[in-house]
């Protein structure tokens, strides 16, 4: 088995253990790795790490619909 493949099956076992949906488990890194894409500037470099390790399991790129600023409530 390829090291990309055998981080996909970790990071798939690791959502099912957390609770997170095992099915929709894509569609949920896809929804971080978005926000995190939006929110860079404020994040820092660990915004750019994790960026990468998601590419690296697997997840596809996606384009950030637009900022979200944060609220000062």
């Amino acid at each position: 088995m390829d090291p990309t493949t055998n981080r996909s099956i970790k990071t798939g076992a690791l959502f099912r253990e957390s609770g997170m949906s095992g099915g929709d488990a894509s569609g949920e890194l896809a929804h971080l790795m978005a926000g995190l894409e939006r929110q860079k500037e404020e994040l820092g470099p660990i915004a750019e790490e994790l960026l990468e390790l998601l590419h690296q399991v697997g997840v596809p790129e996606t384009r950030p619909r637009g900022r979200i600023n944060p609220s000062n409530g």
